[in-house]
């Protein structure tokens, strides 16, 4: 198997993950024809958020009417890998690698992992660290650099799994309240 394609995997019978050659459990590249799968899962990502923050976060419905997976299936230096298990999506991983410009900072091209989800009865399984390292395989092959991604402070779960991926903080954002919402 080339280094750079997907792996496959499966659940033992107790739910962890091992690697296989060929098994129920694989992590693919994203086709146009799963868009609507895919998309179902980003409108569950975005509820979440949306449950826990409304008036900070759109509903799960107005978000994918604005973001535009295809997009990333089809244009060079965009990702989308799902996490099939038993036919089913049960997650996916959107990143992109840019140049960056900057008249401070030193040229780059960086990796961004815009959005990341996984079904909540596959989570802790291993199925999001193995979407991020497939990712960053892409990333290192198209020339990124360092891989980025942006978390909400509130998010410990979210903080704690990336700070295991190795991801560090790098800028901090800072926001101030000026007028309060109901």
């Amino acid at each position: 198997m080339n280094p750079s394609e997907p792996k496959a995997y499966t659940f033992s019978s107790n739910m962890t993950m091992t690697q296989k050659t060929s098994a129920e459990y694989v992590i693919r590249t994203a086709h146009v024809e799963q868009l609507d799968e895919i998309n179902e899962l980003l409108c569950a990502l975005h509820e979440e958020h949306h449950r826990k923050s409304p008036y900070i976060f759109k509903s799960g419905k107005a978000a994918v009417k604005e973001k535009d997976i295809a997009h990333y299936i089809v244009q060079p230096n965009h990702f989308v890998y799902v996490a099939i298990y038993s036919k089913q999506i049960v997650g996916f991983i959107t990143g992109r690698v840019y140049k960056l410009q900057s008249v401070a900072l030193q040229s780059n091209f960086l990796g961004n992992i815009d959005e990341i989800y996984i079904l909540p009865k596959f989570r802790r399984l291993g199925i999001a660290q193995t979407l991020i390292h497939q990712l960053e395989t892409s990333f290192i092959q198209h020339g990124a650099t360092h891989a980025y991604l942006d978390v909400w402070s509130q998010n410990a779960s979210a903080l704690s799994f990336y700070a295991k991926q190795s991801f560090r903080s790098h800028i901090v954002s800072l926001k101030k309240v000026l007028v309060d919402r109901p």
